[in-house]
Order: C-alpha cells, then sequence, then structure tokens
C-alpha cells in the first residue's frame, strides 16, 4: 500500500505516477487529504480514498467511486 500524500503536497504527474506503481506490483494507493485526481481513480486498481475533517472537505462522489 501507499500511503496517503495529498495533491497539493505531490504533483499531477507524481499522484498518478504512484497510482500506476501501485496497481502494476498489485497494491493499493491512497488519496491523501487533498482529494481524488480522475486519473489517479483511473489508474489505480484499488484507491483507497482519506476522509478526514480538512480545509478540502469531503466529496461525496469520490467517496462513492473508491474502493
Amino acid at each position: 500500500m501507499i500511503t496517503g500524500m495529498s495533491w497539493g503536497a505531490l504533483s499531477y504527474n507524481a499522484k498518478v505516477a504512484l497510482a500506476k506503481g501501485a496497481n502494476t506490483v498489485g497494491s493499493s494507493n491512497t488519496t491523501g487529504d487533498g482529494g481524488m485526481l480522475k486519473a489517479e481513480r483511473e489508474e489505480s486498481k484499488v484507491l483507497i480514498y482519506e476522509v478526514l475533517p480538512s480545509r478540502y472537505g469531503i466529496d461525496v462522489h469520490d467517496l462513492q467511486i473508491a474502493d
């Protein structure tokens, strides 16, 4: 499992690369508290959506499409 690291702390390209890497080795990826990127969801076979009270809030749609 790749630990949660938010978009903002990591670049868009880094988030997508981590998703692809986790998928390649049969592992999962975690969104972090910066929300879910569409490409991150598309590239992750298993994507864990991190939920916590933060300035970004919680996106109900992202909760529905997460694993």
